[in-house]
């Protein structure tokens, strides 16, 4: 039997990625965009994994356990008054937990644009990071601060 080929793939071009105070809707002066400076993302999420292998067994067993995510953005640094840098200076290190709100094309959440969100804090920043010549980029770590979820219904 022939294998069928995949057509349906998405081609990741005009994502929206988002940080936000509100837990489940973007809160205006509270939101930052953070598609415009973005070249780059992943949202990686893994599990604990337990070894639980008993005598007999001729193969180990794996269970899982706590969950943990985090999402990497690589920005284009920008220094401007109100710029990426002067927004996201502040929370660095902070102990206030922002919401990341990322979908796979800018547009509705649907079943075919699903909103990966959950409470993040800004774990790594690089103020400045280049070289002669080349554009400044920043890769920031924002790490999951509680549940990574999945909404494909509609805003």
């Amino acid at each position: 039997m022939p294998l069928t080929p995949f057509t349906n793939v998405t081609i990741l071009t005009s994502p929206q990625i988002m940080l936000s105070t509100g837990s489940s809707s973007i809160d205006g002066a509270n939101t930052i965009d953070l598609t415009g400076y973005a070249n780059r993302i992943q949202i990686s999420r893994t599990f604990d994994q337990h070894d639980v292998t008993v005598f007999g067994q001729t193969d180990h067993a794996t269970a899982l356990g706590l969950g943990k995510w985090q999402a990497q953005v690589e920005l284009l640094q920008e220094y401007t008054s109100g710029g990426i840098d002067s927004r996201l200076w502040p929370l660095v290190g902070s102990a206030t937990a922002w919401f990341l709100m990322v979908r796979p094309s800018y547009g509705a959440r649907s079943s075919s644009n699903p909103e990966y969100t959950g409470p993040v804090r800004l774990a790594d920043y690089n103020p400045i990071n280049g070289q002669i010549g080349d554009p400044l980029k920043n890769a920031v770590t924002l790490v999951g601060a509680g549940s990574l979820s999945r909404v494909a219904s509609s805003s």
